[in-house]
């Protein structure tokens, strides 16, 4: 288990040293991977930002808690994804911005600006914390690491990933995160069933 652990962070960590130059070649490289990202990469990345631990072992805690109805959490959130990608991502794709602040400040001012900058930092913090707490809960339990040790080794790998390679890293992280997950449920599963 610990080997394993070993690869997937020396995976991700080299995913993100192998996009750094051409992230590093301006601000639309590294926040939008210059605008490079087809429909495949949109979705896979969106898949498994919805998918991902932090949603999976938080929503597996809330249907246990509350049943079905538990799942809403998740729902809304793939729900409120679709409607933007309806609607919204197409306007979005037309603007020269690389943040959503940016963007409601070319069309409603500073002030936009700067609230949509303070709401997407608020949402940014607790979407890390949910996903380095999910992390830790992994390594706590798979690996037996004390929890603050897994806590700054997983913040560790996730900065360094996203610092090195921008966006380029993100998405190719999630294509190796979302395989092991579309891989490891349903064998998880498999495994404690056939016990």
């Amino acid at each position: 288990m610990v080997t394993a652990l070993v690869l997937y962070l020396a995976a991700t960590f080299a995913i993100g040293a192998a996009w750094r130059r051409r992230a590093g070649r301006d601000e639309a490289s590294f926040f939008v991977a210059d605008r490079s990202l087809d429909t495949f990469w949109g979705f896979l990345s969106l898949a498994a930002l919805t998918t991902g631990g932090s949603t999976t072992i938080a929503l597996a805690t809330l249907v246990y808690m509350y049943g079905v109805s538990g799942i809403w959490l998740d729902l809304s959130g793939a729900l409120g994804l679709f409607v933007l990608g309806l609607f919204v991502a197409r306007h979005v794709r037309r603007e020269s911005a690389v943040t959503l602040p940016e963007i409601l400040g070319n069309h409603y001012g500073t002030g936009a600006r700067r609230a949509a900058g303070i709401l997407v930092l608020a949402a940014e913090i607790a979407w890390f914390a949910l996903l380095t707490e999910a992390t830790q809960v992994v390594l706590t339990a798979a690996v037996g690491l004390e929890p603050i040790l897994s806590l700054v080794l997983s913040t560790a790998v996730f900065v360094a990933y996203t610092a090195l390679g921008g966006q380029f890293a993100v998405v190719r992280t999630d294509l190796l995160q979302y395989g092991l997950m579309v891989a490891g449920i349903p064998g998880t599963w498999w495994a404690a069933t056939s016990i």
